[in-house]
């Protein structure tokens, strides 16, 4: 469906499936649309299915910024064709992204610690840069918009946790570290992917940020 239709449609009308893993095998989706299927069967028409951060990965590790579909499961032609038939079941759907962690690896787009350290978000993952989550959010939509086609973005980490736990004490940046300037740049985030269509994710700090996520 055109992403002006999806943003238009009242999400409250919506039953959120949540797709808590996928395994590592080619035949990750096929059970997966098995089950969609019986739902649909069961008469339940209005679905937005959730993807996992395993739609991008095998192991364990950083995924929000992927582009290239788990091999295991058969990469980016299963993932396009499995999208393809949850469409056609008439179920909305939603793919994971992350604009808070990076693989430990990427220092240079790495938030920082008073001492000067990258701030660690989990193993061998640090924290992009508040700074930078704009550009690298949108940049990163557009091109999985251009590679899988129109759907809802799942944003993981910031619905859900704190803007006071995504400070950047980088003495370099022309904004100063603070609460304020950390939800100011979440705000700009949020509000650049809203304009280009719907954003989802867990609750917990969403109040925070109002309008901008469905």
């Amino acid at each position: 469906p055109p992403l002006e239709a999806l943003a238009d449609a009242p999400l409250k009308e919506v039953v959120w499936y949540n797709i808590p893993h996928l395994s590592s095998a080619e035949e990750a989706y096929v059970e997966v649309y098995e089950q969609l299927r019986i739902l649909k069967q069961w008469g339940m028409e209005k679905l937005l299915i959730n993807h996992p951060a395993d739609t991008w990965r095998d192991q364990p590790g950083p995924a929000g910024l992927a582009l290239e579909a788990s091999a295991a499961k058969g990469g980016d032609d299963a993932l396009k064709e499995y999208l393809e038939a949850v469409t056609d079941l008439g179920f909305r759907y939603s793919l994971y992204v992350n604009y808070r962690d990076l693989s430990a690896s990427r220092q240079q787009q790495a938030a920082r610690q008073p001492d000067g350290n990258p701030v660690p978000t989990g193993t061998d993952t640090v924290l992009l840069k508040p700074s930078l989550a704009e550009s690298m959010g949108v940049e990163h939509a557009n091109a999985l918009e251009a590679k899988f086609g129109k759907s809802y973005l799942y944003l993981d980490a910031h619905p859900a946790t704190p803007p006071w736990d995504r400070v950047d004490c980088d003495a370099g940046l022309e904004r100063s570290a603070s609460l304020v300037n950390t939800l100011q740049a979440d705000r700009e985030l949020l509000r650049a992917l809203s304009r280009r269509g719907p954003v989802v994710g867990e609750g917990g700090s969403h109040w925070l940020y109002p309008g901008l996520l469905q």
